[in-house]
């Protein structure tokens, strides 16, 4: 029998009590314990990355003249004037670019403002390898003396060179904005192939044959790839026009879009018309506001104002026109070829408002 001092019957009762605590938080919902305890952790989503904003690189509308060729004769005696064919090849060598779309002379932009892509072939040697035979053109003029070889022969390609150059042009005249040379040697190795110099009535039957023919048309891609690397080709001419415009929300629409190749958070520049006259809008250097896309559709695209840089404010009517994506971490170039950043004017006090950016 324990003394009246024993301390079991305390011991007893904190047992007890401990025991209705555990049995009290057991009780509890998971929320409550926690609330009575340590509070659980919160997980936080990480920041979501900002956008990345690009230059915009859309289809440009080109003019090609006709190519510079020189008629020389074949050495079956056929006089051959290659222009027409080669103005074929090189109509489908541009609007494979995906970068120009050959444009009718009829459809040029107000005001006259256009672009063209100027060429010539400046030499075209070919040899007849049985005989040793050349024929063609260089810069001085015909290769050919010889014109009685009227059979099957083995043709080599001596020499296939020519020159490329992109010009804007106003009415006050052009200017070479990028240029660009290719022969033959890009395709690789000797290109030879086979010609009956008896059924060949016209210079057209020659250059039809698809090993000349493809050659050709590598020597114009060749080119074309050269032209487009050139950090001037943000500054061709390409313009749209504001339709619609919310000054509360910033937003606005232009009719240009995805059939143009333009995509989301790309940057442009909207400038003040200072002539709405029948001829075009003309003139353009009232700066407005700087924008980038934030939606893309077809034929139109909706973008946000991302600086207000005249009170005047954006009005229906204003004209957008590509913009070099600024420097910054944001923004990079999305040209085919290398480019140099646009170096912006930092003066504070242009900028009115920021509504995003």
């Amino acid at each position: 029998m324990p003394s009246v001092n024993s301390p079991i019957p305390n011991l007893n009762w904190q047992l007890t009590g401990l025991s209705w605590a555990l049995l009290f938080l057991t009780t509890l919902s998971p929320p409550e314990s926690w609330a009575m305890a340590k509070a659980p952790p919160t997980c936080i989503p990480p920041p979501s990355a900002p956008p990345t904003f690009t230059t915009p690189f859309p289809v440009r509308n080109i003019l090609l003249p006709q190519i510079g060729t020189k008629a020389f004769m074949l050495p079956n005696g056929v006089r051959a004037d290659l222009n027409i064919d080669m103005q074929t090849i090189l109509n489908t060598s541009v609007t494979s670019s995906s970068v120009f779309s050959p444009t009718d002379p009829g459809s040029k932009a107000p005001c006259n403002t256009h672009l063209e892509l100027r060429s010539a072939v400046t030499t075209f040697q070919m040899d007849v390898m049985e005989s040793g035979v050349s024929f063609g053109f260089d810069p001085t003029g015909s290769l050919n003396t010889v014109t009685s070889i009227t059979g099957e022969a083995k043709v080599r390609v001596g020499l296939i060179a020519m020159d490329f150059s992109i010009w804007q042009c106003k009415d006050t005249g052009c200017s070479s904005i990028a240029a660009a040379t290719s022969n033959h040697t890009i395709v690789g190795g000797d290109i030879i192939f086979n010609v009956d110099f008896g059924k060949i009535k016209t210079g057209a039957e020659f250059i039809v044959n698809p090993v000349l023919s493809s050659a050709i048309r590598s020597i114009m891609t060749d080119a074309m790839k050269t032209i487009l690397s050139s950090p001037r080709i943000p500054d061709l001419s390409w313009s749209a026009q504001v339709r619609s415009y919310n000054p509360a929300t910033g937003v606005l629409v232009f009719d240009e879009g995805d059939q143009s190749h333009l995509a989301p958070n790309q940057t442009f520049v909207i400038y003040a018309p200072t002539d709405r006259s029948a001829e075009g809008v003309c003139n353009l250097f009232q700066v407005i506001a700087y924008i980038h896309t934030s939606e893309v559709n077809p034929v139109s695209s909706q973008a946000l104002v991302d600086q207000i840089l005249d009170p005047r404010g954006i009005q229906i009517g204003d004209v957008i026109m590509v913009r070099r994506a600024p420097l910054g971490p944001k923004a990079t170039d999305g040209l085919p070829g290398p480019i140099q950043p646009e170096h912006l004017p930092e003066n504070e006090g242009e900028s009115r408002s920021v509504v995003r950016y």
